[in-house]
This record gives structure tokens, C-alpha cells and sequence, in this order.
């Protein structure tokens, strides 16, 4: 790649649109600043989502809680990440045969079962899940909110990687959640009251399907952690790096184990979906790019 013709005006645009990796990106220049919490996570602790300890509140702003309408009960369903002012991701079993008007997206949320300090709801407009999603296959979906979300220290939204770029063997990750705290638990209230974090580590594809994913298609990739797992609750979690000084979203919980903390957790690669991702923000109203309703 050459070197900038004009340095400063350079500086100044990788300032405002931190995370992207060139100015040649037409898309790049319309992401908002990403993937850079004012509030720094701990990352030397190895947490367990299940029965760990809490993240530090607001250290990951891009955390959404998926939640049902008030009248059907306000529980939370799912997670997912935001990734513009108007757009979440999140799996796509979360969303599947639900209408948009079941929907809440909580942002700026640490305690599942009470409203924080700045924690937004949000009505969402439009849920688009990939044509191809089936089961924990290409499980991924977007929400459009009707209106975009108030940015503050508790509310960022994270980058996304590069098109079909790879998570490196053995690189580290973080997913963030409120699934279950006990890997025998039955009981459905057993979810984390506060946000809790994992770190866990990239397998490569042919060590997936070896060993835990034999039909693990080259649009997810999957994870191990010595410390915990995923847990039933965690579904569309934001699965996260840390690259170029940058955090950037290269997953989503599409499942965990049947037995939690026993296997590797799948996630679906965002990077193969970043076209996909882009190409419906761009859209202003119903596009083919969604699986039918």
C-alpha cells in the first residue's frame, strides 16, 4: 500500500475513523469512531461467563441486550453488538419467527433485570437475517432501530473486521454475556445479573472439525477456553479482538456446547458476512438481501 500523498489530512481521517484498515474503503469513511471503549475493560482476568465475575460496567459500550416488549414479560433473549448508531447484530436463531415488534434493544446495559445509569431502549424498525440462515448455519441477523442511539462512554459501537479476513490460531478473544452461571442448571433464571466476560482462544478450521464441529462451515469458526464457556443465554454475543489497537467484532455466538464449559463454542465469522453486513446498511427499505418473513 502507498504512502499517503497528504499525511496530516491522513492523520486526521484515521483519527475520526479508527479501525479502518485503508482510506481506498469506500465504506470505511462512513463507519463512526469504533472500537475504542472509554472505559478500559480488565483484560488480565480470565472470567468465566458461566459463574465468573462481572466486566467492568460500560467497558464494552458496543454490548446489546435483546429484549421481548414489556407486555410479553421484558425478559431479556439475547445479545448482540452494535455497530452504527442504527444497526445490531446479533444471531440469527435470536430473531428467527419473531415479528420487530417484540423487540427492544437495550443499549448502555450492564444488569440484566434493571435499568443502569444512560442505558437506552430502542423500538426496532427492521430485522434482516441472511437468506441462507438455518439452525447454526450462517446464523447471523441484523436489526435496524427506528432511531439511531445516543453515543456516550457506555455506548460505542465496535468495528468490523475486514472481508474475509481470519481470527490467527490461538488468538486471543473476548465474549461478553448473561448466560447461565451453572453448567447443570435447568432452571432459566439462572443468567448472570451483570454482564460477565470470557476469554478464550481461535482454533484453526481443521482442528474445529476434527476434534467439535464436523459440518463447521468456512463462515464460522470456533473456540476454547480453559476457564469457562458459553452457556445457554449467550446467544448472539459479541465475540471481540483487540487488533491495530482497535477492538473489532469477529463473532457471534451462534451456540455453545449441549454441556457448558465441556467443548468449544461455535461463532459465526462476521468477516464472511462483512459485504452482506454493508451492503444492507447501504439499502433505505426491504431488500432481497434478507431471508423472507
Amino acid at each position: 500500500m502507498h504512502a499517503p500523498v497528504f499525511p496530516v489530512l491522513a492523520l486526521t481521517l484515521s483519527y475520526y475513523y479508527i479501525g479502518v484498515a485503508s482510506l481506498a474503503d469506500p465504506y470505511a469513511a462512513r463507519q463512526e469512531r469504533c472500537g475504542l471503549p472509554a472505559i478500559a475493560p480488565t483484560l488480565e482476568v480470565e472470567d468465566r461467563i458461566m459463574g465468573g465475575s462481572e466486566a467492568v460496567r460500560g467497558s464494552w459500550p458496543w454490548q446489546v441486550g435483546l429484549y421481548e416488549h414489556p407486555i410479553l414479560g421484558g425478559d431479556m433473549i439475547c445479545s448482540g453488538a452494535l455497530i452504527d448508531a442504527r444497526h445490531v447484530l446479533t444471531a440469527g436463531h435470536c430473531v428467527r419467527s419473531l415479528h420487530r415488534s417484540v423487540l427492544r434493544v437495550h443499549v448502555g446495559v450492564h444488569t440484566r433485570d434493571s435499568r443502569d445509569v444512560g442505558e437506552q431502549s430502542v423500538v426496532v424498525q427492521d430485522i434482516c437475517m441472511h437468506r441462507l440462515s438455518y439452525k447454526v448455519y450462517n446464523d447471523i441477523a441484523i436489526l435496524k432501530l427506528r432511531k439511531p442511539v445516543v453515543f456516550g462512554d457506555t455506548v460505542q459501537p465496535v468495528c468490523l473486521p475486514q472481508a474475509d479476513s481470519k481470527v490467527p490460531e490461538n488468538e486471543t478473544v473476548y465474549l461478553t454475556g448473561w448466560g447461565k452461571t451453572q453448567a447443570t442448571s435447568i432452571d432459566v433464571d439462572d443468567r448472570s445479573r451483570t454482564l460477565k466476560q470470557l476469554v478464550a482462544r481461535g482454533l484453526s478450521t481443521s482442528s474445529c472439525r476434527k476434534h467439535f464441529f464436523r459440518f463447521l462451515l468456512d463462515s464460522a469458526f470456533c473456540g476454547k477456553s480453559e476457564d469457562g464457556s458459553a452457556c445457554q443465554g449467550d446467544s448472539g454475543s459479541p465475540v471481540v479482538r483487540r487488533h491495530n489497537g482497535v477492538w473489532t467484532l469477529e463473532g457471534v455466538v451462534a451456540g455453545g456446547p449441549r454441556i457448558c464449559g465441556t467443548s468449544a463454542i461455535r461463532f459465526t465469522k462476521v468477516s464472511w458476512f462483512v459485504n452482506w453486513i454493508r451492503r444492507y446498511m447501504e439499502s433505505s427499505g426491504p431488500t432481497l438481501l434478507c431471508r423472507p418473513t
